[in-house]
């Protein structure tokens, strides 16, 4: 995926960029939910990780891996993930 303008942009013209109306899709059907973004098992166990590095919970299967954690930005296996 790319992007290309004829028009100055960026900081040294102090404007900016919007992507608006972006939708992704798969083979058969359009992604609309980002929990079908993941994959992977949700059987594979995972380690959790706040975006301070701090480790919150070790070995837990990754469909469970933020249950009962507060809303925010997780690292789950190595992925960002939002606890909504």
């Amino acid at each position: 995926m790319g992007l290309e303008t004829t028009a100055g942009v960026g900081a040294a013209y102090n404007t900016r960029l919007y992507i608006d109306q972006v939708k992704l899709y798969s083979k058969d059907e359009i992604i609309d939910d980002i929990s079908g973004i993941l994959g992977g098992a949700d059987t594979e166990n995972v380690d959790v990780y706040n975006l301070q590095g701090m480790k919150l919970r070790s070995n837990v299967p990754a469909g469970q891996a933020t249950s009962g954690l507060s809303k925010g930005i997780y690292i789950v296996g190595n992925k960002k993930t939002i606890q909504h």
